[in-house]
């Protein structure tokens, strides 16, 4: 299963929407049961310090109190965010308004981290994990990545990833981009 979450960014809240796949032909949600979320959490990112501290401080967030269905309907939430972005329905101001409005009650306490500030909700349960993803989301906005975001040129697939060099068309090659290659080259070859 640990091998199932796509990770193709080097963003958490990112990573956290692409947790919805295509895997042959079919939409497969990895978020199952909360075991599932919580085995997404223990996956860390090789050489990034920042995205496995986030996941620290997400997997203390944790509490009995969530449910899988309040960690889908976040994920709904901040993949809607991302649509809009791409579709020019949202501008980043939009964005950053709706950050400030959740984070602007959303208490914190600091700690450093070998010099490096690292914020920690007070709440626990979704309140926290949507706290640590909307922090992450502004790292997207602070980087104008959020401006690089693109979703999948295959139509079926739901993943979003950042496009740094803007010819970029397919969420990895691995996932989607062979397989259309060799699909448009069947089609010719017919």
């Amino acid at each position: 299963m640990k091998n199932d979450f796509p990770n193709i960014t080097e963003n958490l809240v990112l990573n956290f929407c692409n947790t919805k796949i295509l895997k042959q032909g079919k939409l497969v949600d990895l978020f199952n049961t909360i075991d599932s979320f919580k085995l997404w959490l223990e996956i860390p990112i090789d050489k990034n310090e920042d995205y496995n501290r986030q996941l620290s401080v997400m997997y203390s967030c944790l509490d009995t109190s969530l449910n899988i269905e309040d960690v889908k309907q976040l994920r709904e939430e901040l993949s809607k965010i991302f649509t809009r972005v791409i579709n020019d329905a949202d501008t980043i101001d939009d964005v950053k308004s709706e950050i400030e409005s959740f984070i602007g009650s959303s208490p914190f306490t600091l700690i450093f981290v070998d010099n490096d500030p690292l914020m920690i909700p007070v709440e626990k349960g979704i309140i926290g994990i949507k706290t640590i993803l909307f922090l992450s989301l502004v790292s997207l906005i602070q980087s104008d990545e959020l401006k690089k975001l693109a979703k999948c040129a295959n139509e079926e697939c739901p993943l979003f990833f950042i496009n740094q060099s803007g010819r970029r068309k397919w969420c990895s090659m691995k996932l989607c981009g062979n397989r259309n290659k060799v699909e448009k080259f069947l089609n010719k070859t017919k």
